[in-house]
């Protein structure tokens, strides 16, 4: 007798990771920042575009010295603002950048 059994969370997890590689890259470059401010234990956060910059691997792209946009609030699953949708929106926070100071504050969202 077979006894049957619903998907576990490690089964999902192997469903997850067989992701196409250019997913699970876009995790990574993000979950640097995406991890320090969900440790920061702070409302708000602020940080100079380097210090971003010394957390991503390869750094920000020029788009984001560039681009207000590049700093938008999207966490979409369709989005294709991984930065965003990756990194602060996966940590609960929202960016409002200043490209002018290269800062960046990080704002919690409420629950």
């Amino acid at each position: 007798m077979s006894a049957t059994r619903s998907p576990t969370a490690m089964d999902e997890r192997r469903i997850v990771s067989a992701g196409s590689l250019q997913q699970i890259e876009m995790v990574s470059k993000y979950s640097a920042l995406r991890d320090r401010l969900r440790t920061s234990g702070h409302p708000q956060v602020r940080m100079s575009f380097d210090e971003i910059t010394n957390l991503l691997p390869g750094g920000l792209p020029p788009s984001a010295y560039r681009h207000d946009a590049w700093w938008s609030n999207e966490d979409a699953p369709e989005s294709t603002h991984s930065q965003s949708r990756l990194g602060w929106m996966a940590a609960g926070y929202t960016a409002a950048a200043d490209r002018t100071t290269r800062q960046v504050v990080f704002t919690r969202i409420a629950n």
